[in-house]
């Protein structure tokens, strides 16, 4: 079973926030897309808006398990080429992929914006 946002996983204040916040992002980027906007099949019933976490990791080619813990806010390890083809299949904007960038992969935005010294 999931845990809930709300749990605890260790880490900064920071660290915990910006989880958090990542979550958020996510959820809002699914439910905006619908599922025939990427060319998956129209179900006739559907109990959530937009695309489901399942149907979001078989496009960006990892296990629901895995999507699932990234998108809860787990301390899970994500390479920049996971970032974009999750980009990809959410149809962010610059603005918004720079933001997913920001929060998936602080350390690295960190060093390309010139944050860290």
């Amino acid at each position: 079973m999931m845990q809930s946002e709300d749990h605890d996983y260790g880490g900064s204040d920071d660290d915990l926030g910006r989880r958090r916040e990542l979550r958020a992002f996510l959820i809002h980027c699914r439910t905006r897309l619908e599922p025939t906007d990427l060319g998956l099949p129209r179900m006739p019933r559907r109990r959530v808006r937009g695309l489901r976490r399942g149907e979001v990791a078989e496009l960006a080619g990892v296990s629901d398990y895995w999507y699932r813990a990234f998108e809860s806010g787990r301390p899970v390890r994500v390479s920049p080429q996971f970032v974009a083809r999750l980009a990809s299949v959410l149809r962010l904007t610059p603005a918004q992929r720079i933001f997913l960038v920001r929060l998936s992969l602080p350390e690295i935005y960190r060093l390309v914006s010139g944050l860290e010294q």
